[in-house]
């Protein structure tokens, strides 16, 4: 049986208010002795009430005035190296509040650039409405994007010892930037059909250097959908461009298979 939930507001009722006030009185002087006996530490308590006129200590008077007097006997940054105010706490979860903010804005802002990259993959860049600072994030994105791919690239072939052949060593001398220019000029024409027989020749360089799918797809775009098959496929393309491939091509259930 779960225990019923403390409703934390002041107790008018005076003979309610005492008796809690002693119950608790000595759950907490129960707890101190407990941290000052398993953590070794000097503790002490005293306890002001308007049930009794003198304050209440523990463990005892010499106790309270020796542990009053190492504590004075330290420095001020000493005291209060580990003591937090009320304005402090607030301080500090305000901070940690604006800390998390802030990371979040950044993913947001990273999974808004991974999914109009795979935007652009999937042929659909008409549709992005992308100011000139929107294109050169998005450009930073991609080159980054190929920057990790090719370091994992190197990273699995030294590990594997595999030499890489011809291909893969065209596809390691190519720049990430003379990959992105291709991808993003394909937004710059609004009014062209990224039709596989009318590709621009950026657009043809590209596609026949790593095999994306330029395809006319009606509907709105779903990320949940299709993203992560966009993904696995572009981490196999560039992993294993020296491989012979097939240009892949898309179903009506936006799934991929090879030419026969």
């Amino acid at each position: 049986m779960t225990r019923k939930k403390l409703n934390l507001s002041y107790i008018t009722n005076e003979s309610m208010r005492k008796a809690t006030f002693n119950k608790r009185k000595k759950g907490l002087v129960k707890k101190i002795h407990e941290l000052s006996v398993l953590c070794g530490i000097e503790a002490c308590a005293v306890i002001y009430s308007p049930f009794n006129s003198n304050p209440e200590v523990w463990p005892s008077n010499s106790e309270v005035k020796n542990v009053m007097e190492n504590f004075e006997m330290l420095t001020k940054l000493e005291q209060e190296k580990k003591m937090v105010s009320h304005e402090g706490f607030i301080r500090q979860n305000i901070s940690k509040t604006m800390e998390s903010n802030n990371k979040k804005m950044i993913d947001n802002a990273e999974r808004t650039m991974k999914e109009a990259m795979f935007q652009l993959l999937s042929g659909k860049g008409e549709k992005l409405n992308l100011t000139d600072r929107n294109r050169e994030d998005l450009c930073k994105y991609i080159d980054q994007y190929l920057k990790e791919l090719y370091h994992h690239k190197n990273k699995t072939i030294n590990q594997s010892h595999i030499e890489p052949g011809e291909s893969s060593g065209a596809t390691n001398a190519m720049t990430p930037t003379s990959v992105v220019e291709p991808i993003i000029s394909s937004i710059q024409r609004p009014n062209q059909n990224p039709n596989f027989n009318h590709l621009s020749h950026n657009q043809y360089q590209y596609q026949q250097q790593f095999g994306y799918p330029i395809l006319v797809q009606d509907g709105i775009y779903n990320p949940s959908q299709i993203q992560n098959q966009h993904e696995e496929w572009l981490d196999d393309h560039m992993m294993n461009h020296s491989k012979e491939i097939s240009h892949p091509l898309m179903d009506d259930n936006n799934f991929y298979y090879q030419q026969p």
